[in-house]
């Protein structure tokens, strides 16, 4: 707290004062004590707006990045799930003696995929 009271008691010009808050908040990160001069920082009446910062933008990206590439991951999955009850669902219609256009009608899919589904399940034994 006395650190930033005397930054703020020497520093007249906002601008700065924001920029020596900052570096203070990486010094205090590379020591583990983020924590400790972030709460002394949020209970005095200085703003940072963290959210202009190029380091905030920056991992603001990457975590959309990252965001978007689990949501893929989890859609294929889904779809991956989805195709093998279609496909097991296809040859219990199959074994049940039922044809490729019917399965298709009851199971409201392409009678290509039928066709594929009952083909695999055919040659693997």
């Amino acid at each position: 707290g006395e650190i930033v009271q005397a930054l703020k008691n020497k520093t007249k010009n906002e601008l700065k004062l924001q920029k020596l808050i900052f570096q203070l908040e990486i010094l205090s990160h590379l020591r583990n004590l983020q924590t400790i001069v972030t709460t002394k920082l949020d209970s005095m009446a200085i703003h940072y707006d963290v959210t202009t910062d190029v380091r905030y933008l920056q991992g603001e990206e990457h975590g959309l990045v990252i965001g978007e590439a689990r949501g893929e991951a989890r859609g294929e999955a889904r779809g991956e799930a989805r195709g093998l009850t279609l496909s097991s669902r296809i040859i219990k219609q199959h074994l049940k003696g039922k044809i490729a256009a019917e399965i298709a009608a009851v199971l409201d899919c392409d009678i290509s995929v039928v066709i594929t589904a009952i083909h695999a399940y055919d040659s693997a034994d």
